[in-house]
């Protein structure tokens, strides 16, 4: 390769990368932007599996299993709810419930 061949090839990639640059630019802050964020997310929270009604329930209607499930929610949250779900069964509510409602040891 003769050394016009070779300064025409350096020219040209100076051209591309001198193109480049802000495409590059772009790519780091998006990278910079990434990493930021990960670091800086918070744990997710604990959770803790307590009871809700799996459907809607008149007042005054007694639970049973097939009324309940137990959904996931906030750990500083389910002191307050119930956890097991036959302590809820044989209960009945004081008003009518809709889905997911949660269940509290005072139905």
């Amino acid at each position: 390769m003769d050394t016009s061949a070779g300064s025409r090839l350096l020219r040209r990639a100076r051209l591309v990368a001198w193109r480049a640059r802000f495409v590059v630019a772009a790519l780091c802050c998006g990278l910079a932007a990434t990493a930021t964020v990960s670091a800086l997310r918070p744990p997710p929270p604990q959770t803790r599996d307590v009871v809700v009604t799996a459907r809607p329930v008149e007042a005054g209607t007694l639970l049973t299993a097939g009324d309940l499930t137990t959904v996931a929610v906030d750990a500083d949250l389910a002191p307050t709810l119930v956890t097991d779900p036959d302590d809820a069964v044989g209960r009945s509510p004081a008003v009518p419930s809709r889905p997911a409602l949660p269940c509290t040891p005072r139905w």
